[in-house]
């Protein structure tokens, strides 16, 4: 059964959409789990910007509390640890941030601790 199906209400819609590239409708919270990380830095930005262009109020991302040096370039597709607060996104400070049950200080491909980060979109700039 799909989403709308099951769980969708008039106030309550499911879609398909890039967020890159697609026009987003405007929403209370945008919530971007486990996405970012898989996406070039342009990918990354360009995404933000949608999100903002969106005129949605909340952002909450998964983001990486972790050292410096992280954020190098990818192809789309494969991963890296993302700390959106860190060049070349800038964000500030998040207004909470939601520490996820796990944490991977000895795997491989992270560094630090994951959150979900919540922004308020109009205090993001890029």
């Amino acid at each position: 059964m799909d989403n709308t199906a099951k769980y969708g209400r008039p106030n309550i819609r499911f879609f398909h959409a890039n967020i890159v590239t697609d026009t987003l409708p405007q929403a209370d919270i945008i919530i971007c789990r486990q996405a970012l990380q898989h996406l070039p830095n342009k990918d990354i930005l360009d995404t933000i910007r949608n999100f903002k262009k969106s005129k949605s109020r909340y952002l909450l991302v998964t983001n990486i509390d972790g050292l410096k040096g992280m954020n190098q370039d990818i192809p789309v597709g494969t991963y890296r640890s993302v700390n959106l607060c860190l060049e070349p996104f800038n964000l500030p400070k998040p207004i909470e941030m939601i520490c996820e049950t796990h944490n991977f200080e000895n795997y491989k491909y992270y560094v630090g601790q994951e959150y979900l980060g919540l922004w308020l979109l109009d205090d993001i700039t890029v």
